[in-house]
């Protein structure tokens, strides 16, 4: 009994600290380190280490360590090639095997460690404790973004330099500047993880409104679906409505009796988030547009007419025109693939204006110039320092090689895999719900990014998998042990 306990206490603990630490990377108190690590990264590998010792001494399964053989194998191809980078292509890089393999095992290899624990104990980790989990996750997030806001001690959604909000949600009526400036991520270091996460969270709120429908339980719904809006980004606040509208869809669809308690709650629930938005100052079309802008007579005939000698002077002079950012000729300067740029200036400028794409270009000629076959099998690494194209999967790609892909992200996409062919045999709302949390998150992980490789929605997509795996807790043991 002793050992369940700790265990317990120790995944409460886990999950309460994962959002406290990332809100301490905005601090000086994430700085204080030995040999280089942080200590509360210290803390927080021990945290995370504790139980799974003490599940793995008990439940020794093979699968667990056939998978430790083949990340070692990983691991050490994986450092053998990025040794192998040559960085004269990309000076910013700073290949180094140590800070690699770290990264490795505290952003990926401590989530599965978490999963393992949270699947091999299902005796400790029922329903009852994913709902009240879940629940304690959802108001510390929402209610301290909401306050923070009002106090006007958050952050804004979108700043370099974590600088605080000079308004707040009271100001949604008056103010006429920059709508960003009223944007808040509370004291959480990311924008874009916030809102993955929240996304995500979602229809694990709509399934403790469907277990209980009661008033305590829609007001939850009702300032999830209102911070959401505060956050300012695409996947918060338009995401809110439309998982609020596909889950109520998804209720007539799945449902022959009809709770009509619940379907006036979620009436609300849209109706509410609907008007959030249209008062909200935030132009989320803006957010959307990658238009190409009219580039001058003159300008054209330049890019035309660009070469070697000439190439530098020419993106300096139009690089507004050309839709090119400071920041990538900062990373990547003109001087360093003059080739490169020739072909940048005389295409599309609407693809230079998404950001994205011009990471990905830089990145596959980064590849193309380290002419190594095995970049692509084995990645180039983290610390290759390329820039992050907000797509996980192929940022993953670049850095890991397919082979990091299956090792590293394979396990969460096979048991979520597995877990929902299982559901759907059911076809159970509250499967469908928790189902479509896991989902989101690994669809929103594509779209913008900020999941696969941040350590909070990590846990987090580690968190709803535990509880989905309980919905469907025939199917672990099935395809394990049968």
């Amino acid at each position: 009994m002793k050992r369940e306990k700790i265990i317990k206490y120790l995944t409460v603990l886990i999950m309460i600290f994962v959002m406290i630490l990332n809100m301490l990377r905005n601090t000086s108190v994430y700085d204080y380190k030995f040999y280089n690590i942080s200590l509360l990264e210290l803390f927080w590998i021990t945290l995370v280490s504790i139980p799974f010792i003490l599940t793995i001494i008990k439940k020794r399964k093979n699968y667990t360590y056939l998978y430790l053989i083949l990340l070692m194998v990983y691991l050490l191809l994986h450092s053998v090639n990025i040794n192998r980078f040559d960085q004269s292509f990309f000076p910013l890089a700073t290949i180094n095997i140590f800070k690699e393999i770290y990264y490795i095992l505290r952003i990926y290899t401590l989530p599965l460690m978490f999963l393992y624990v949270l699947l091999e104990n299902k005796d400790i980790f029922n329903k009852e404790f994913y709902c009240k989990m879940s629940r304690i996750i959802i108001s510390v997030m929402t209610f301290s973004i909401l306050i923070l806001n009002v106090l006007k001690l958050s952050l804004i959604s979108y700043s370099s330099t974590n600088e605080f909000i000079k308004y707040n949600i009271f100001d949604f009526f008056l103010y006429k500047g920059d709508s960003q400036m009223l944007t808040s991520r509370g004291w959480f270091n990311s924008a874009n993880e916030i809102s993955a996460i929240l996304f995500c969270l979602m229809p694990i709120n709509l399934y403790l409104l469907y277990k209980n429908n009661s008033i305590k339980n829609l007001i939850l719904v009702l300032i999830q679906g209102l911070v959401m809006v505060l956050v300012g980004t695409r996947v918060s606040a338009i995401g809110a409505l439309l998982m609020t509208i596909f889950l109520f869809l998804l209720y007539f669809i799945t449902n022959k009796k009809k709770k009509n308690g619940y379907i006036k709650s979620l009436i609300i629930s849209i109706v509410f988030i609907s008007i959030v938005l249209v008062i909200s100052p935030f132009d989320f079309k803006e957010k959307f547009n990658n238009s190409t802008i009219q580039i001058s007579d003159e300008a054209k005939y330049f890019a035309e007419n660009a070469n070697n000698d000439n190439i530098e002077e020419i993106v300096n002079k139009y690089k507004y025109e050309y839709r090119i950012n400071d920041y990538f000729l900062d990373i990547y300067p003109v001087s360093l693939d003059k080739e490169f740029w020739i072909n940048i200036i005389n295409r599309d400028n609407s693809l230079n204006n998404n950001n994205r794409v011009l990471k990905k270009d830089i990145e596959k000629r980064i590849i193309s110039l380290n002419n190594n076959k095995y970049d692509y099998l084995l990645g180039i690494g983290y610390t290759s320092n390329i820039p992050d194209i907000e797509r996980d999967y192929v940022y993953q790609f670049f850095i890991f090689g397919i082979l990091g892909i299956i090792i590293l992200i394979g396990p969460y996409i096979f048991i979520n895999i597995k877990i929902l062919i299982n559901s759907l045999k059911q076809f159970k709302y509250e499967n469908l719900l928790c189902l479509a949390s896991v989902f989101s998150i690994l669809a929103v992980a594509y779209l913008s990014g900020h999941v696969l490789g941040w350590s909070f929605p990590m846990f987090i997509l580690v968190f709803i998998t535990g509880l989905n795996s309980v919905l469907g807790s025939d199917l672990w043991k099935y395809f394990f042990y049968n």
